[in-house]
């Protein structure tokens, strides 16, 4: 055998490694789901501006801003790209609130890059059932038995209060916070190419490159 055609097996071996090595390596993530629909807070609809966040549990699966106030995902640049691990349920929060969706929404890998609708209520703390109602009838019982005595109502200082922000409060920086602004999911960890089969072909190399020197030294 030529030394020409010994060095040409040994790049094909080299090539074979190499490649096979390549393919073993992780594929890309998938594209994201792209969510669209109707956008309310108390059942009014939410302004420009509102943030629309996604979670898969407690981590980070898309987010985005409305653009049209009352909707979100009309137009491309306003859409909420998900991206989640497969069967994973996945939460929405309106201004960090967490809304209700009109579908419950499971990321799935096959509608990677379709476009769906889901429609996000939110109901913000200020517009919850009224504690006034409960207070009426222990009011009236209880100040009748204790006219007479020496009970003194306790009151609490202004200053020991603290305000509860309403959703309509919450600002943008505020909610970036605690959001991050990637609309990816977490970042998947990649193997390295150079693996059994990069260690194959250099072990090929050096039989090859044995036979050669063996080769030549009979010549």
């Amino acid at each position: 055998m030529s030394s020409k055609k010994i060095l040409t097996i040994i790049i094909i071996c080299i090539a074979i490694a190499f490649s096979a090595g390549m393919a073993s390596a992780e594929s890309p993530p998938s594209l994201p789901v792209m969510l669209y629909g109707d956008v309310k807070i108390d059942g009014n609809p939410a302004p420009a501006g509102t943030t629309i966040t996604a979670k898969a549990g407690t981590s980070p699966a898309g987010a985005t801003s409305v653009l049209t106030g009352g909707t979100y995902g009309e137009k491309a640049n306003d859409r909420l790209p998900v991206a989640a691990s497969d069967g994973a349920s996945v939460d929405f929060y309106v201004n960090g609130i967490k809304a209700t969706p009109s579908t419950q929404f499971t990321y799935d890998s096959k509608n990677a890059g379709t476009l769906i609708r889901v429609n996000l209520n939110a109901i913000s703390e200020k517009s919850g059932g009224s504690p006034g109602g409960s207070t009426n009838g222990p009011s009236g019982g209880s100040g009748g038995g204790v006219s007479g005595g020496g009970i003194k109502p306790t009151t609490v200082p202004q200053s020991a209060v603290t305000p509860i922000k309403s959703a309509s409060e919450v600002t943008t920086k505020e909610i970036t916070k605690e959001i991050p602004t990637t609309t990816n999911a977490a970042p998947l960890k990649t193997e390295s190419a150079f693996n059994f089969y990069t260690i194959l072909g250099v072990f090929a190399v050096i039989g090859l490159t044995g036979v050669a020197l063996k080769k030549w030294g009979k010549i």
